[in-house]
């Protein structure tokens, strides 16, 4: 086959396959001012639609201002009761409600919907996340400040994978090198009227408190007992089991520890849009009688612009017993810098 054939045969096929593309994106979203926009709809999620256009990119809509939806393709939809419901999507003669034509078919409010995730996408497509990267460096105590963070999200119909990792490092003339790294992995099922269980992991390593290693892996059971389009609110109850092996001489430590904690997320939209998570939990041993344990993490997020941001993060890990030579309580806050993806 000639040159200037496989030219040809090459710009037919990504001819098709852009107008295969475009074809997909026949959703239509009405805004409250009257605007008719037609693309697809990625997704819903913390207030904001996504929704992806041919000839404006991707945009990020306030929920609040979406009037009508009309999409031929299926979509879980996740209401602020708990309710899911699943199909297609057509708008009504009533202001703010749609249909979703599914097995039944279902009046939705809008306003009432907290997430909306097309059914059937790729995997890639499901994953979502941020990198952060923050450093400081003082002269006059020549002291180096680095932190590293990382996230990633798996959504799929009834279950998130969630994985994060945080990364902190400080150098001072003068005193000991402190470093503290995190890896957290959980796996959370879906179930009606806002109920989920989650399986997790978490590893830790940290000089403050003379940790070589904590492994702590569990399960809980927890409700979001408020959601909306402008936070998230989720106590949670378990138990895990907990082995810690310290820096110093001293024996590892095996222990289970019953969990108790509050899980709380406040969105807010504007000219940058915020984003605060924090988490505590209060860990009593069921093993050793009086030892408590206190775990404390804060994200607040400032968007910069599209798909940046600026971060403070704080933490607080509290151990009413700990290793010889080691402190009873770790903290920190630093800054940094961010992309999302």
């Amino acid at each position: 086959m000639t040159y200037p054939r496989w030219v040809a045969m090459a710009v037919i096929a990504v001819c098709g396959l852009s107008a295969q593309a475009a074809a997909q994106r026949t959703d239509i979203l009405v805004l409250d001012n009257g605007d008719h926009v037609t693309g697809e709809i990625k997704s819903l999620y913390r207030g904001m639609l996504s929704f992806r256009t041919d000839y404006m990119g991707t945009l990020e809509i306030e929920w609040e201002h979406v009037t009508e939806l009309t999409s031929k393709h299926n979509f879980e939809i996740e209401l602020q009761s708990g309710q899911r419901v699943y199909g297609t999507l057509r708008p009504t003669t009533e202001k703010g409600v749609i249909e979703v034509l599914g097995a039944e078919t279902e009046k939705v409010e809008l306003l009432a919907a907290v997430e909306i995730t097309p059914l059937k996408r790729s995997f890639w497509s499901q994953v979502n996340g941020s990198m952060s990267l923050g450093f400081s460096f003082a002269q006059a105590n020549v002291t180096t400040t680095l932190n590293v963070a990382a996230n990633a999200n798996y959504r799929t119909r009834h279950y998130l994978t969630a994985v994060n990792f945080n990364s902190y490092f400080n150098d001072q003339d003068g005193a000991d090198r402190t470093k503290r790294n995190e890896l957290g992995l959980a796996l959370s099922r879906f179930y009606r009227d806002r109920w989920f269980v989650t399986a997790l992991a978490q590893f830790l390593q940290s000089n403050e408190l003379g940790l070589a290693l904590r492994t702590t892996a569990g399960g809980a059971v927890g409700r979001h007992v408020l959601q909306s389009n402008k936070n998230i609110l989720s106590p949670v109850g378990g138990i895990v089991y907990s082995n810690s092996v310290f820096l110093s001489d001293t024996p590892s430590r095996n222990e289970i520890l019953a969990l108790t904690g509050l899980q709380y997320s406040l969105f807010t939209f504007g000219h940058h849009k915020t984003n605060l998570t924090s988490a505590l939990y209060f860990l009593p041993s069921l093993t050793e009688s009086g030892h408590v344990r206190l775990e404390l993490s804060t994200d607040f997020r400032v968007e910069l612009f599209s798909d940046f941001y600026w971060s403070v993060n704080l933490f607080e890990s509290f151990d009413n017993d700990p290793p010889p030579g080691g402190a009873d309580n770790d903290f920190g806050v630093s800054t940094s810098l961010g992309w999302t993806f």
